[in-house]
């Protein structure tokens, strides 16, 4: 399966091992009847620094817990996805634990299954914490 122009382009921000997971995930979720858009992969510190400060010194409800430097996003191993119609129009109530299934029977750790902010649109790969590591290790 190849993917549309929007989905490629936010799939190719992505760290390039998690790149293909990412496009596995939407093929399966295509094979089963769900057509996804990624609405969001890589995200840079200063993003991520805007998107925490939201509900917090910023306007707007709280929706991250990571400050800059502690999201999968900002290593290029997340994507948030959201469902759409028929019509290509975004749909937030979409069938999420069938997907979710679908991203951990891959291997992808759900958003879903998070215990402080729950964040269903959002699928991470699970090693994503040692790209961390060894960008924060001395002389990275």
């Amino acid at each position: 399966m190849s993917l549309d122009a929007t989905n490629e382009k936010r799939v190719s921000t992505l760290h390039p091992p998690f790149q293909a997971l990412a496009r596995a995930f939407l093929a399966e979720c295509e094979k089963a009847g769900h057509r996804l858009r990624v609405t969001f992969g890589h995200r840079s510190l200063d993003e991520q620094a805007k998107l925490y400060a939201q509900g917090r010194t910023a306007p707007g409800p709280i929706v991250t817990n990571a400050k800059p430097g502690q999201s999968a996003h900002n290593y290029g191993s997340a994507i948030d996805v959201v469902f759409l119609t028929k019509d290509g129009k975004a749909d937030w109530n979409g069938p999420w634990k069938d997907i979710g299934a679908i991203g951990e029977k891959l291997g992808l750790v759900w958003g879903g299954n998070f215990k402080t902010i729950v964040d269903r649109p959002h699928f991470e790969w699970a090693h994503w914490r040692e790209l961390r590591a060894k960008a924060s290790a001395p002389g990275a």
